[in-house]
């Protein structure tokens, strides 16, 4: 999902994030990854930053400009992070001038609001941890696991200790494992899956057995499950999973994929051989 939208714009976004309820191992990341979907003109963080996980969100509030919203808990069982975020959402909806939103949260009683706002027309993007409920998942444009963000670290200098050299017996060299055997068993999704999935998506646009842009169809695929990717099936581009498919082609332009269909069906022709004559019963 690129930053411009078809009308040549920068899409424009409010990051709202449950400092209460998210992680700050991978914030750098996950801003990288909003930069990736447009300008976020508005960043908010809400939570009770005298304390618990809200406080670790500290150094990143000035790291990347967010304004704090700091919420008391008032009463004990009760969640005022997530009312004022509701609030501030649904002030941000109607007061216009934003294209998405982005969610930064694994609470499942977002769910609500992210479908709210995408009835009003704007796309909402969420970004959680791996157990974050399927619910909100699919109430959202796209889902991003923030587990899956590796933080960038630096690299560690090495001050290098000369040793004396130590007269060592030798040592017979020893078979190493076959590669094969290191390399973890990944179990992958049938590619039948994503092709029925595929093929939704492709009625979906109503071209019916023409060529559509695959960026079309990629948009559509993920309308109708936000946690697509290529990777779960065993391919590493979606015009590679397409490949694998029994029933869709793609049309390559300068190299690389840019439009798919349905394969047409193959209409049989009648054969022209003569066929036998079969003589009838002759007069007795």
């Amino acid at each position: 999902m690129g930053r411009v939208m078809a009308n040549g714009m920068q899409r424009r976004l409010a990051v709202l994030i449950d400092a209460d309820n998210a992680s700050t191992k991978s914030n750098d990341r996950l801003f990288e990854e909003i930069a990736k979907l447009g300008t976020a003109t508005v960043r908010r963080a809400y939570g009770d930053f005298s304390k618990g996980q809200a406080k670790s969100w500290e150094p990143a509030l000035i790291t990347h400009a967010i304004v704090p919203q700091q919420q008391f808990a008032n009463v004990p069982g009760k969640n005022a992070t997530d009312f004022a975020l509701v609030i501030d959402a649904m002030d941000l909806l109607h007061a216009g001038g934003l294209d998405a939103f982005c969610i930064v949260s694994s609470d499942s009683d977002f769910t609500r609001l992210a479908t709210r706002i995408r009835e009003h027309g704007l796309e909402v993007f969420g970004f959680g941890r791996a157990d974050t409920a399927e619910s909100f998942r699919r109430a959202c444009r796209e889902f991003v696991e923030i587990g899956t963000l590796v933080p960038k670290s630096a690299p560690k200098s090495v001050r290098a200790i000369p040793a004396k050299p130590a007269k060592t017996p030798p040592v017979e060299p020893t078979k190493s494992a076959p590669s094969s055997a290191l390399k973890p068993i990944v179990a992958h999704a049938p590619v039948a899956e994503a092709e029925r999935l595929i093929l939704r998506a492709l009625g979906e646009t109503g071209a019916g057995g023409k060529w559509v842009a695959i960026a079309t169809v990629i948009s559509e695929v993920r309308k109708l499950d936000p946690a697509f990717k290529p990777q779960n099936y065993g391919s590493g581009l979606f015009s590679e999973l397409v490949d694998r498919t029994s029933c869709l082609e793609g049309n390559q332009e300068d190299g690389r994929c840019t439009q798919i269909r349905m394969k047409p069906k193959k209409v049989s022709k009648p054969s022209t051989e003569a066929q036998p004559v079969v003589a009838g019963p002759t007069a007795s």
